[in-house]
């Protein structure tokens, strides 16, 4: 993928020097701009989500929450751990709030619980649902939109709850399907 953003980049970069050379500059110094603008929006956004999930670890709510989704989690993972649900559980829970960005550290975490169980169905299981998950709040792309001045940011919701919840639905048939746990 480097590869194609690289070709991209270089050929734009030639079409520009010999179409409008005094563009390069304020080309390049706006987008870097606006990337940077974007990653300090999203690093806020996920700062604050990644505090909320450390007081929500700290405070003993994960474990509540491990506990109570225990019959939905050894449905869709087969049997696991107490600390394996744990951060299975938070990971899920931050796809819900369309934070992947700050659900990979307590995927990664699941991820290496499970395999030191032994428990390869459960790692793919976790894998193939933060890939397709489930979001009822894209709390990402609702910040991204709002940077970017969207009349309606928050206009998204509907269609990616339709959208992640198929994808979500067909994940688990195909996983229950191909993957026997």
């Amino acid at each position: 993928m480097n590869g194609i953003f690289s070709v991209i980049f270089i050929s734009s970069l030639l079409v520009l020097t010999f179409t409008a050379p005094s563009l390069i500059m304020p080309a390049l110094s706006d987008a870097v701009t606006k990337s940077l603008e974007l990653s300090l929006t999203l690093l806020v956004v996920y700062a604050i989500w990644l505090g909320v999930f450390e007081l929500i670890e700290s405070g003993g709510i994960s474990r509540l929450l491990a506990s109570f989704l225990k019959k939905p989690v050894r449905f869709l993972f087969g049997e696991t751990s107490i600390e394996s649900q744990k951060y299975i559980c938070m990971n899920l829970s931050a796809n819900l709030l369309g934070l992947g960005g700050v659900a990979t550290p307590m995927g990664i975490k699941a991820c290496s619980l499970l395999e030191e169980e032994g428990n390869r169905y459960a790692q793919n299981a976790l894998f193939v649902f933060a890939a397709s998950s489930l979001q009822i709040i894209p709390t990402s792309v609702i910040g991204l939109r709002s940077s970017l001045g969207s009349i309606s940011p928050e206009s998204v919701i509907l269609p990616t709850v339709f959208c992640s919840l198929i994808s979500l639905l067909t994940s688990i048939l195909l996983l229950k399907v191909f993957n026997k746990g």
